[in-house]
Parts: C-alpha cells; sequence; structure tokens
C-alpha cells in the first residue's frame, strides 16, 4: 500500500505518522512563493540535517518513481516544504532489515526557517520526511529537533574560508546572536582569521563593525601580525592606519616586521618600517630580523634590512653576530655583503669563537679568505688553524689549514 506505515519500532524516535495531503502539487507553488518573498535567507547554508527511513518488515516497496520531501513544522505556523532532487530507486527488494539515508541536505539554514515562522530561532521543531509520488504521500516518519544558536565560532569559520554568509553575520549580529569577538579552540578571533587568509571584504566588514584589532590567539598572533607573515599588504596598510601595535610580539617573541622579513615579503617589510616599526625588535633568544634572514640565508632581505638601518652588530642570547652566522652557515655572498657594509670581523660570541674561527671549523674557505682579507688580526688566524685542524677529519681541512698557515 502507498499508505502503509513504516515501522521505526527500536528506532528511539516518536511513532510515525501519516501526513495526507491533497493530490494536486499546490505544494510547489507555495515553495515558490516562500522563495519569491525575499524571506528566504538561503536555505542551504549553516546547519545540516539527515534523515532516514526504518523499512525492518517492509517487503517489495518499489518507490522506484518516488521522491522525498521533507517539511519544516511548528505550531500554528505556516509549513516550509522542500522535496529531494533525486528519485529513491527500489526500496528493500531482498527482504533485508535496517534503515536507508533518505536525504541530507548539507547546511538548511535552520534560522532562516525560524525566521519564516516569525520565532527567535530557539525552539522545538518537527520535520516530516515523506515519500511523494506527485500524487499522495505515504511513509511519514517525524523527526523533533531543537533548534539552537549557531556555535560560537560558526564565525570565525565563516570569515576564514571567505564566505559571504560571514558578511550577513556581520550585518545583524544582534539576530544571529553572535559575539564579534568569539573565538575557536585556537582563540582566533573573526578579525584574526579573515587577516590570515586575505579575506579583504569580510576583514573590512569586521573592522567597520568595531572588531578588536588587538585581539591576540592562544599563540599571541594578533591580526597585523598573522597579515604580515603571509604577505597581506592591503590587510596590513589597513592595519597601520588604525595604528594597530607593531611591536605587538607572539610567544616566541616575533613582531609582524620580524615575520616579514622572514617570509621575504619585502613590501610588508618597507611598510611597517615606514610606519616606525622597529627594525632591531629581537624574538625570546635574541635573534633580530637581520639575524634571521642571515641565519636563513635570504641575501636579499639581507641587503633591505642592511638598506633600511638594521643593526648589524645585533648579538643574540649567544653572542652571535649576522657575520659569525654567515661564516658559521658558509654564506660567502652575506659575508661580503656584511663585511662591505662595515661589520666588526673580530667580534667574539659568547664561546670565544670569531667569524674567522667559525669559518675555519666549518671548512669554508672562500669566507676564510673574505676575513683574511677584511684584515684578520694574528691571533685569530693562529686559533683558527688549531680550530680546522681539530676539525680535520680524512683530510678533508687540509686546503684550508694550508691557506691559513701560508698567511
Amino acid at each position: 500500500s502507498r499508505n502503509e506505515v513504516l515501522s521505526d519500532e527500536g528506532s528511539g524516535l516518536p511513532s510515525p505518522i501519516l501526513f495526507a495531503r491533497s493530490e494536486d502539487e499546490s505544494w510547489v507553488s507555495s515553495v515558490a512563493a516562500l522563495s519569491d518573498s525575499g524571506e528566504v535567507h538561503d536555505l542551504f547554508k549553516k546547519k545540516s540535517v539527515a534523515l532516514s527511513i526504518d523499512y525492518s518488515g517492509i517487503t517489495n516497496y518499489d518507490v522506484s518513481n518516488v521522491k522525498v520531501r521533507v517539511t519544516f513544522q511548528k505550531t500554528g505556523e505556516s509549513d516550509i516544504v522542500i522535496d529531494s532532487d533525486n528519485t529513491l530507486g527500489l526500496l528493500n527488494s531482498s527482504g533485508e532489515t535496517g534503515s536507508r539515508e533518505i536525504m541530507n541536505y548539507e547546511g538548511i539554514d535552520l534560522e532562516a526557517i525560524a525566521r519564516l515562522f516569525g520565532g527567535s530561532g530557539a525552539g522545538t521543531y518537527t520535520v516530516l520526511a515523506e515519500l511523494y509520488n506527485g500524487v499522495e504521500t505515504s511513509a511519514t516518519v517525524q523527526y523533533p529537533f531543537d533548534l539552537t544558536a549557531l556555535s560560537a565560532d560558526y564565525l570565525v569559520t565563516a570569515a576564514g574560508n571567505g564566505d559571504s554568509e560571514a558578511l550577513d553575520i556581520i550585518s545583524d549580529l544582534t539576530y544571529y546572536d553572535i559575539d564579534l569577538e568569539a573565538v575557536n579552540g585556537s582563540n582566533e578571533t573573526a578579525l584574526i582569521r579573515s587577516a590570515t587568509n586575505n579575506r579583504l571584504e569580510i576583514f573590512n566588514a569586521l573592522i567597520a563593525a568595531g572588531a578588536n584589532i588587538e585581539a591576540a590567539n592562544s599563540t599571541g598572533y594578533t591580526a597585523i601580525i598573522s597579515a604580515a607573515r603571509y604577505g597581506h599588504l592591503d590587510i596590513v596598510n589597513i592595519l597601520i592606519g588604525l595604528e594597530a601595535n607593531l611591536e605587538a610580539a607572539e610567544v616566541n617573541g616575533y613582531t609582524s616586521i620580524m615575520w616579514a622579513a622572514r617570509e621575504e615579503y619585502s613590501d610588508v617589510v618597507t611598510a611597517l618600517f615606514n610606519a616606525n616599526a622597529n627594525i632591531n625588535a629581537s624574538d625570546t633568544f635574541g635573534t633580530t630580523g637581520l639575524l634571521r634572514v642571515v641565519k636563513d640565508g635570504i641575501l636579499d632581505m639581507v641587503n633591505l634590512l642592511i638598506s633600511l638601518g638594521a643593526n648589524i652588530e645585533a648579538t643574540d642570547v649567544n653572542g652571535a653576530t649576522p657575520l659569525t652566522w654567515a661564516a658559521r652557515y658558509g654564506y660567502i655572498d652575506i659575508v661580503n655583503t656584511l663585511i662591505a657594509a662595515g661589520a666588526d670581523i673580530n667580534v667574539q660570541e659568547n664561546s670565544g669563537l670569531t667569524s674567522l674561527r667559525r669559518a675555519a671549523t666549518g671548512n669554508f674557505l672562500d669566507v676564510a679568505t673574505a676575513i683574511v682579507n677584511a684584515g684578520a688580526t694574528t691571533s685569530d688566524i693562529s686559533n683558527a688553524i688549531s680550530d680546522a685542524q681539530s676539525a680535520n677529519s680524512g683530510g678533508s681541512h687540509d686546503s684550508l689549514i694550508a691557506y691559513l698557515q701560508s698567511i
């Protein structure tokens, strides 16, 4: 029978009911009228509803031409009806027991449905899942559910993904009952997330709505640190104009200009410098932006930072300078750049090692030659020979040792 009620015994759901309708298809025009009213706020976003029918005990129930129709109901309000796109096919032809998912609309906008109902959003609703063959309905199962507010971090996710729905939420925070400063599991606000992912339109909307530009996530990243790290110049410039704290630092001590330098965003570095960001800011280990890019071997950024006045004699917690680091890694081009800029070749790290001794230990003959030509002292050369001899393995340092001994 087309009106046979599907059993849900043992499913834990309320008893199924029949939901008879007229034999015409007036529900189609009803849905269209709702869609044209301007009140529907995108029925397919935000939430998801999955429904299934239990067909235990139903044999050879042919629904090859039947679709699923879902009706949202609230007492005293007009129904909202959504029809499935696809027919079901033959159900239970082999006599098996169990259940089948009959529809899963990803992200049905239950808040929009609540708005049509004229309610505030919260409350208990009913979903009727029906089989419909174009003339009548049958096998209806009723599902009550509670509609709750959007999760606290919903706006954060939408802002990070660039979802245009974030703009709707920002424009009506009271309706959606969302705090502009709500955070996700990483303590990120929507503003931080939009800055990280360069969602400029959403970022601007958040700023206009009064978002806190100094909010920081669980690792200390503010919007400007995130934007600078990922090279989002437009957002950086907006935050500069809003007088964001350019010296804010994340948990490792990195400021916005330090991240921009490390990630090789010269335009962001220049913008931050022109806004008076400290070019010599250092992290928790005393590493400045210049020291960092020297360690990473980024010659172009070394040149830029030096041109902006970065301290070429800055030292980290171990007393290492940009030159001793460059010598340690054998970066000959950076060594030559630092020497040309006037770096002190005789400065010693806390360990007593100089740039020449670092080069000798590392077997960097070209670097050692450059430092010697820049005026290395006799005692430094002597110590460098001893260092090279100690590090010599299988004759690896023979050429360097011979060069230093020939001076």
